[in-house]
């Protein structure tokens, strides 16, 4: 009888490995490598993308630098592509193999089985909503971009907190510190990784009545170590590569692009007091607020009653607009007059300046519009994260999607405070699961909706844990 479980559950791993692998495998055989409009930063290796996925394409590029083009393209794309699509491969597996293991002891082999295989399908969602319904005709896994790798690596780094949250071994906590590092390294979005897994051990220890100051100084420690060695890494790259030891440029531009899609002209009193070090800042900022009130690009220029979709819709086509086309060709010309003796590098760092000190002024500008702008966004963000705003009834859909999710969740918990043997039942293993997947979920959409237009490919990371978490809620 433990031969046949075994048998069974070696035949589940892979059945469900061979899957994955066709699944992801096959599609960029099929498609080839994706060409997007941000790959040209990583390939060129941008001072504004962050080191890892850039010095990842530089690896391949010189592999295969004697190696024909493949799909019309140069063959290291080919690779970057097929490598990626392993890892998205990987992690899905890993999600299927970490639901059967946890529904395994409690449910049994079929039930456990049954849950492993519907889990490698939520994994599936995302990719499959980008590559046909959506009509994006390629995957994530496939695109030269970074999302190609900082979505399977968020899928890895939650299976490992789950894993740690519920088993306390070493071995999870190791592989944090690693993924955690990875992930901030390929994306700044991913910093999220370090408040989802503050936020995490803080609220799950508390929900099993559990408190420990010496794990929480020691996971704050862990996260400050990271973080600085992450701007280390950050630095050397740009010093190997340009010179200087500095970080990526970038950092305010998101921050910037928002407030000034909200800000009016009365805000140029916030530069009456003139800079030092931007002589003439004032001029400058009514110089790119003017261009983009004719452009029509700003809040003020949409209607009072406007729709919450409207507006993040407007939002949204007017962010890159605000951004590339107005202010950073703006900032860029001030500066190379400022400094006609700078290198590009050198412009590009004195513009990433100019935009903070942007940015912070800005800062105190009526946030009543602010508000409006990041509540939208944020709706938009949710919705984004478990469906798409397209069409409209789905937006329904994710919210009643959302209330299923809540009240499983309360319902769970209800039944968890009633057990016994709270650390060890099967509830409380997916209440766990369940809690950091929306928590995951909650800290993104948050941290989007600030900085950023919500869109498919910054909110769907954890889309398929998602669903993973509401099927494990259900009773059975």
């Amino acid at each position: 009888m433990q031969v046949n479980k075994i048998n069974r559950k070696t035949l589940f791993l892979v059945s469900a490995a061979v899957i994955s692998i066709a699944f992801f495998i096959g599609t960029v055989l099929v498609d080839g490598p994706v060409w997007c409009v941000d790959s040209e930063s990583y390939t060129s290796m941008d001072i504004s993308r962050e080191p890892l996925y850039p010095l990842f394409l530089m690896l391949l590029r010189a592999i295969f630098i004697n190696i024909p083009d493949l799909y019309g393209q140069a063959s290291y794309l080919f690779a970057a592509a097929f490598l990626q699509s392993i890892i998205w491969a990987f992690a899905a597996y890993a999600a299927s193999k970490t639901i059967y293991e946890m529904v395994f002891p409690h449910k049994g082999e079929r039930i456990a089985g049954a849950f492993g295989y519907l889990a490698l399908a939520c994994q599936f969602i995302a990719p499959v909503l980008n590559r046909f319904i959506v009509n994006r005709r390629s995957m994530y896994s496939e695109c030269i971009m970074t999302e190609s790798l900082a979505m399977p690596v968020y899928v890895l780094f939650i299976l490992s907190l789950y894993k740690y949250e519920t088993t306390g071994k070493k071995k999870y906590y190791v592989l944090l510190i690693i993924e955690t590092f990875i992930a901030i390294s390929l994306r700044k979005q991913l910093l999220i990784v370090m408040i989802i897994w503050f936020a995490v051990d803080f609220f799950i220890k508390r929900l099993y009545r559990k408190k420990n100051l010496l794990r929480l100084i020691t996971l704050i420690t862990t996260l400050i170590l990271i973080f600085a060695a992450n701007i280390v890494f950050d630095r050397t790259y740009n010093y190997a590569l340009r010179g200087y030891f500095t970080e990526h440029v970038g950092n305010s531009q998101g921050r910037l692009c928002t407030l000034l899609y909200s800000a009016e002209e009365e805000d140029a009193a916030f530069f009456d007091e003139d800079s030092e070090r931007f002589p003439g800042i004032k001029d400058l900022y009514l110089k790119i607020y003017g261009e983009c009130s004719e452009r029509g690009i700003l809040l003020e220029s949409t209607a009072d009653d406007i729709g919450i979709m409207e507006l993040t819709s407007h939002f949204a086509d007017s962010y890159d607009i605000i951004g590339y086309e107005v202010m950073m060709p703006i900032c860029f010309d001030y500066v190379k007059q400022l400094h006609p003796d700078y290198d590009d590098v050198m412009i590009r760092l004195e513009e990433n300046e100019l935009e903070r000190e942007l940015a912070n002024r800005l800062m105190k500008e009526d946030k009543a519009d602010l508000i409006r702008v990041y509540l939208s966004n944020l709706v938009r963000a949710f919705v984004y994260s478990n469906a798409s705003i397209f069409p409209a009834a789905l937006v329904y859909v994710s919210f009643a999607v959302y209330g299923l999710f809540v009240f499983l969740l309360l319902y769970n918990v209800k039944l968890l405070r009633k057990g016994s043997d709270l650390e060890n039942s099967f509830i409380s293993k997916a209440l766990t699961f369940s809690a950091i997947t929306i928590i995951g979920l909650v800290v993104n959409a948050g941290i989007v909706a600030m900085v950023i237009f919500p869109q498919g490919r910054y909110m769907s990371y954890g889309m398929g844990l998602f669903y993973t978490g509401i099927m494990i809620l259900l009773p059975f």
